[in-house]
């Protein structure tokens, strides 16, 4: 027969041995359970680590990868992105390049440009690289720098050329490809929605080959408030949509200064927006495409705008001179 739990060798047969229990100690259980490893973590931990140290052991595992955010900085990657960077007005931590690429010319570039502003430049495995930002097009090279840093709008007004709004356009490839191209038109900045619209992220940064170091970005709570903000400091509206009461972009007397307003992928420019425009512009296409992608129309737009300046400044008069001397 078997004795209970709680007797010790001999006890049996001492009197009361069998009739009397001693109250288990929880303190010496719990003692006891800490003090005995769980196989489960044991496995697990070795799993984790490929059997080299347990989880207290191993380094800390860097943020998930994808968002490119992490503990208050941007983690910048692809080699035009990042030089940007480092020729910008950020503070930059930590460059990182992967050490399985080649030289070249815009590598050398990106180191220059470390070493004046005194940046530590670590050559790490690509492998490393990809545990911060994912199975992205980093070409091996990362840079771990502050948020990217908002500006006024009051800022913006003040500049030379034409704004660009966008009404909750939410694609970062098609933020960063207007920015690429306002960049090339000497626009005076962008005005963005701070709720449910994509804002400057290091994804945004890659697609705009690092244009958006460059011009200003103006995040506003209220967007048709800061339509109002821009006619009164003496730019006209101009919405870019189609409707019956639109008109051709290259037909249309376009107004400037301008502000130029695209809407989101899809929905167009909500129809309390499109009402505060002072004109609305389409773009004519032929009846096999129903639309263009924002970024396509936009640049297109901006194109125009910049090829109507150009018609109509000094600029243009100077190389007509030119050419009639040659």
């Amino acid at each position: 027969m078997r004795t209970d739990r709680t007797e010790r060798p001999g006890e049996r047969n001492k009197p009361g041995g069998t009739a009397e229990r001693r109250k288990p100690d929880k303190n010496a259980d719990r003692q006891a359970r800490n003090a005995t490893p769980d196989p489960r973590k044991i496995r697990d931990d070795v799993r984790r680590n490929d059997g080299r140290s347990t989880a207290k052991d191993a380094p800390r595992p860097p943020r998930r990868a994808g968002s490119g955010r992490d503990s208050g900085r941007d983690q910048i990657y692809g080699r035009n992105a990042v030089l940007a960077v480092l020729h910008g007005r950020r503070h930059v931590e930590t460059l990182f390049i992967a050490d399985s690429v080649g030289k070249d010319a815009r590598l050398t570039e990106i180191r220059e440009a470390a070493g004046h502003r005194h940046v530590t430049v670590q050559s790490v495995p690509r492998q490393q690289i990809e545990n911060y930002v994912g199975k992205v097009n980093h070409q091996g090279v990362l840079a771990l720098a502050e948020r990217f840093a908002y500006s006024p709008l009051a800022t913006i007004l003040d500049r030379p050329g034409p704004i660009v709004v966008l009404d909750h356009v939410s694609d970062p490839q098609n933020l960063g490809s207007l920015f690429r191209t306002g960049a090339a038109f000497d626009i005076a900045g962008v005005v963005i929605p701070a709720d449910r619209a994509a804002g400057i992220t290091p994804a945004v940064v890659n697609a705009s080959a690092g244009a958006v170091e460059v011009v200003p970005v103006a995040q506003v709570v209220n967007l048709n408030r800061a339509l109002r903000d821009i006619r009164e400091a003496g730019r006209w509206i101009v919405g870019l949509d189609s409707g019956e009461d639109s008109v051709s972009l290259f037909e249309a007397d376009l107004p400037t200064p301008a502000c130029l307003v695209l809407g989101s992928e899809g929905k167009g420019i909500a129809a309390q927006t499109r009402s505060l425009c002072d004109l609305i512009v389409r773009i004519p296409i032929g009846h096999e495409v129903e639309s263009l992608n924002v970024a396509v129309a936009g640049s297109i737009a901006l194109y125009e705008l910049n090829r109507r300046a150009f018609l109509t400044s000094d600029r243009h008069s100077n190389v007509a001179k030119q050419s009639e001397k040659a």
